[in-house]
Order: C-alpha cells, then structure tokens, then sequence
C-alpha cells in the first residue's frame, strides 16, 4: 500500500505536485491529535511552490518510515520524543536509520522530560543526554519563550520559537455568553495527566463555589471528537488552566478563538497570551487565588464579556495559524539548506 493510505483517514494530504519541489515529511503521533492539526494547519499554509509538505501517523506508518524516509529531503518528527526514548539519564534513538543531519524536530512540552520538577515559578533543566540528542539534529523548534529559553541555556544551539497557531473560522464565537445566571466554567484534560493538570488539586476545588457550574472534557487514549470542541467552547463562559507547566497549550489558543477569557497559571505560551486584566488572568498556583478571579468574573458580567470580546481580537490579530505558520515555515525552509 502506498503512503497515503494511512494518512488522516484514508485521505491523501499534499500541498504541491512540483516536481522541483523539496519534499519534507511531517512525522505525528495519532490521527486527530494536536501535531496531526500542526501539521494539517502547516500543509494548508504552505504557499511555496519550490516545498512540498506531506504528513503521517508514527502509530499507523511505523512499520514503513525506513522506506519512506528514502523519498524526503527533510524529515520533521513535530516532537522529539517520536524518535527519541527517554529513560533516567540515558537517550535513545527509536530508528537509527534516521540521520540526523536531515531531520529536524520540536520541543512542545516540559512533561516529556523533566518528572513533574516544573512549576510555574521554576524551570526544571532537562538532562544532559536529550540535550545532546537534540544538539545533533539539523534544527529545533520549540513553541514558547520558556522552552526555547530553557533548551538553549542547556546548551541546544539556535532553538528557533515556532509558537502554536489556532485556526479562528473553525473556532470562534457563535453564541452569546455570560450576561446573568451562573458563571460555567470549562476545562479540556487528559485524566492520566491529573497531577500536572491541576484537576483534582486545583481545578475541581476552585470550581467548587456557588454560583459557578462546571463543564469538562475529560479523556483517555484519543476517545474525543475533535468536530466537537468548537461548541464545547461555545457552551462555558471561562476557559480555566491550572497546570504545573504547558507549552503552548491548544485548548488555550481554541477557547481564546471562541471569544471566551482565560484564567490561568503562569504556564508557557499562556504567559505569552494573556495580558493580564485584559484578555484574561494569570494567577497563582492556588485555589484561592483562581476563585477569586472566578468570583470577579461572576459579578462583574460587563468585564467577562469584554474580556472575552478583546481575546478573540488578539487572537485574530497576533495568533492564527495564518500568522504563525510563517515562522514554522521558515523552520521547515532552514532545515533544508
């Protein structure tokens, strides 16, 4: 079977029939998952015609990567961990037949690496053997200030800020909000990931107050419709982070798009987002202090509204794909020369 098949459900997904073009392949995890929407976002940006981006699932394409490998100029696992395993202080390669002088990888997460030792008022540093698994390849992205920072004071060199993008005609406002009766506020979590999450120990108390209701997404192993996250967004009033550390979190960036205020903690690309006080607040790690910024929002509608008003604007303005792919691009490009 060719390469195709196996892609984002059967369907091909090319950007250019160009036979001059430099053909990169874009390695994700699972179809539907957030490298899948990177890549798909990535593809429909793609304006060169000298650069032909095609993308598979590492869980389905396995298997076939070493013979597909050989038709690429470039190959782009979106996160290192795909071709890299992490185990204490030793690193390593998943396919060894990868040179990786013609790869190029990302860095999306602190959780990957650093055993829950990230908060947001500490940097964890990662170990020395990702550090120098990283330094090998062609080039690194990473996709907030935070991580960038941390990776190059360990020593990676020239980690290029790729931030995460949302596309704002799949997720935007369609329903009013918030005007009188009680505040929903809502939450996107993979339960597996409740420590760093904050669920039980932040959001699940800070919830807990009258006057407020509750609306989550919890799941496991993929089991969520991604059709459905746009009205899910649309049916609270709050987004609510409470996380040990984030990239740059896509539930964050789609919420935002919906025209709905952000509470959270001083976590990777939120910090990059959020004014605080305009769009939304960044707070503590601390119960009292997310219920006080909850409380403020159910009794003062008039600043609920505007603020999700002004975050749907700076989303449309500074943080669509149509605005950030152009730096992923260039990341691609870089790599090719």
């Amino acid at each position: 079977m060719n390469l195709f098949s196996f892609v984002s459900g059967g369907q091909r997904v090319q950007q250019s029939k160009n036979r001059g073009a430099a053909k990169v392949l874009l390695i994700v995890d699972k179809p539907n998952w957030a490298y899948a929407e990177i890549a798909r976002e990535l593809i429909k940006a793609n304006k060169n015609d000298d650069l032909t981006l095609d993308y598979i699932s590492i869980k389905e394409m396995q298997h076939n990567l070493k013979r597909l490998a050989k038709n690429y100029d470039l190959i782009f696992p979106l996160g290192w961990q795909l071709v890299g395993r992490l185990s204490g202080d030793r690193l390593s390669p998943v396919y060894r037949f990868l040179d990786p002088k013609r790869v190029i990888t990302g860095i999306h997460s602190h959780h990957a690496w650093d055993n829950l030792e990230s908060t947001p008022a500490k940097n964890a540093s990662p170990p020395g053997a990702l550090v120098d698994y990283l330094a090998k390849f062609k080039g690194v992205n990473a996709v907030s200030n935070r991580l960038v920072n941390i990776f190059t004071e360990s020593g990676v060199p020239m980690v290029n800020y790729t931030p995460n993008g949302v596309n704002v005609d799949r997720f935007r406002p369609c329903r009013e909000f918030g005007e009188e009766g009680s505040l929903t506020v809502g939450y996107a979590v993979n339960e597996a990931h409740d420590k760093r999450k904050g669920i039980s120990e932040y959001l699940i108390p800070a919830c807990a107050m009258s006057g407020i209701e509750t609306n989550a997404v919890f799941w496991r192993n993929n089991r969520i419709d991604p059709a459905a996250m746009p009205d899910f967004y649309n049916s609270i009033d709050v987004y609510l982070c409470a996380s040990l550390s984030e990239g740059f979190s896509l539930s964050v960036l789609e919420a935002s798009a919906c025209g709905r205020p952000v509470v959270s903690t001083r976590v990777g690309g939120c910090e990059e987002l959020i004014s605080d006080g305009e769009n939304g607040f960044l707070v503590n790690h601390s119960v009292e202090e997310i219920q006080k910024r909850l409380r403020d929002l159910l009794t003062d509608r008039e600043l609920l509204i505007s603020m999700g008003a002004k975050n749907r604007e700076i989303i449309c303005l500074q943080w669509s794909w149509e605005s950030r792919a152009t730096a992923w691009l260039d990341f691609i490009k870089q790599g090719l020369r």
